[in-house]
């Protein structure tokens, strides 16, 4: 069968929905696949270590991809001849699947035209799906997307570490301080800590149980949500705070909701450190009640001290005036404790 369009001079024979190369086309197939006219992506597979035919059906691929994808069925003897063509950065393996995405060549990024290899034991409709996350994934307009993503994530990573390098500094400060007001001020945050942790582990559970009773591998759910099994994993033992943007694409994953994924968790009421500034308030002159000075005085971190006494101010057990805080004369009694 002699190719037409596209497929002319590039094999001899197809394969259903594939091409399958021979020795005699290999170069003009690099030619195309180097060429930079070239505007669609192509996919090669190969055959299965075991040898009974492609790791890919090329019709199950053809179901996945875009319509215009070019996919070839590369035989095990052309796979030495094409990695020193192409090089081994960006070379197809034996018992894998390769994307090419246009503008590839060989010191390309091998992580933008992906390599699918089967683990062991994977059923095909597992390898089919991770083929085609990773087709989607490395799409060209998607990547320039997630860069973009990660540059605004990087930046915001950039403050929240110059916020914490400043907390460091006053911590250090407060430890510097020396009397009750440092060793309260410690305790109300290890207290803090001890209270957030339980928090992250009791929602660690949830997400734990929940998947498993979905009947999900850690490694399922990490792919259905797009993000690592390591950070999965993270956040089933209590080691990771989940952003908004997680929390949102656990629950989809998992088809609950996110007052499912936050149910019974304990309440972060920071009480010690609202006892520690209650004190603070009724034991010290009305003139020492300014932010700073309370913060000095508690031997907390100053960004610590704000959010504790916005936070009390809010559930109206002290109020503010232009000379600082005073205890509430009619508590609210929103806050639990």
């Amino acid at each position: 069968m002699t190719p037409t369009g596209r497929q002319q001079g590039l094999a001899r024979s197809t394969r259903g929905d594939a091409i399958e190369l021979d020795a005699g086309w290999l170069g003009n197939f690099v030619a195309e696949l180097y060429s930079r006219d070239r505007v669609y992506a192509v996919v090669a597979v190969a055959w299965s270590l075991d040898g009974d035919g492609p790791v890919l059906a090329p019709c199950q691929v053809r179901t996945v991809v875009e319509p215009n994808v070019q996919i070839y069925v590369v035989p095990d003897a052309l796979l030495s001849a094409l990695r020193r063509e192409v090089g081994s950065r960006v070379a197809l393996k034996p018992g894998a699947a390769r994307i090419w995405w246009p503008g590839v060549s060989r010191r390309s990024d091998p992580g933008e035209h992906p390599l699918v290899l089967p683990l062991e034991g994977e059923s095909a409709e597992d390898v089919l799906a991770e083929f085609a996350r990773q087709f989607h994934l490395s799409r060209p307009d998607v990547r320039s997307e997630i860069r973009q993503i990660e540059d605004r994530e990087a930046t915001r990573a950039e403050t929240a570490e110059a916020e914490l390098e400043t907390v460091k500094r006053q911590l250090r400060a407060a430890c510097g301080l020396a009397g009750v007001g440092r060793q309260l001020g410690l305790r109300a945050l290890r207290a803090d800590a001890t209270e957030q942790a339980s928090i992250l582990q009791a929602f660690g559970e949830n997400v734990a149980a929940l998947r498993t009773r979905t009947g999900l591998s850690q490694l399922e759910l990490s792919r259905r949500c797009f993000i690592r099994t390591a950070q999965i994993s993270r956040l089933e033992r209590g080691e990771r705070v989940p952003s908004l943007l997680v929390l949102l694409v656990i629950a989809q994953a998992l088809g609950v909701s996110v007052a499912d994924l936050t149910a019974d968790l304990p309440p972060l009421t920071r009480q010690a450190g609202r006892d520690h500034m209650r004190a603070l308030i009724t034991k010290t002159p009305r003139s020492r009640h300014r932010v700073w000075h309370l913060a000095q005085a508690s031997g907390l971190p100053r960004p610590y001290a704000n959010a504790l006494l916005y936070y009390m101010a809010a559930f109206g057990e002290i109020a503010q005036d232009d000379s600082g805080y005073e205890m509430a004369q009619h508590p609210a009694g929103g806050a639990e404790g």
